[in-house]
């Protein structure tokens, strides 16, 4: 009985930061968006967000492009590979990536360029 006390911790600590693999969507309890942004010609907006785990804050962020014309779209769909975020939009409809070293499931590296397509969208690294 000690032992399964000891490991309850343990226990709670992977389930609450264990993945969703329902997907994420903005109706989410713990679901928290940090920025919204919609592309010039209104058809795609990047969404930053992170879930609240009860990690006094400490979470991981997400950056996703979606379609602004679909409703309770899945992000999980939309995200961003890991290891890119997103800083804006261009005046042309292109979405500002850079890269950033990312410190979990590096063995899934994606290498993204200035002018390939993502979702139906442009990118522009810098």
């Amino acid at each position: 009985m000690k032992k399964i006390l000891n490991l309850l911790p343990f226990m709670f600590l992977l389930i609450s930061c264990s993945e969703n693999k329902k997907g994420y969507h903005e109706e989410d309890e713990m679901f928290i968006l940090l920025t919204d942004s919609i592309s010039p010609d209104k058809k795609h907006r990047i969404v930053e967000y992170q879930f609240d785990h009860g990690a006094h804050g400490y979470s991981r962020v997400f950056w996703a492009i979606a379609p602004t014309s679909k409703e309770k779209v899945n992000l999980r769909d939309y995200n961003l590979p890991d290891g890119y975020k997103s800083k804006g939009w261009t005046i042309g409809n292109e979405a500002v990536l850079e890269k950033w070293e990312p410190y979990y499931y590096k063995e899934e590296e994606v290498l993204l360029k200035s002018g390939d397509q993502y979702k139906g969208v442009t990118l522009q690294l810098r």
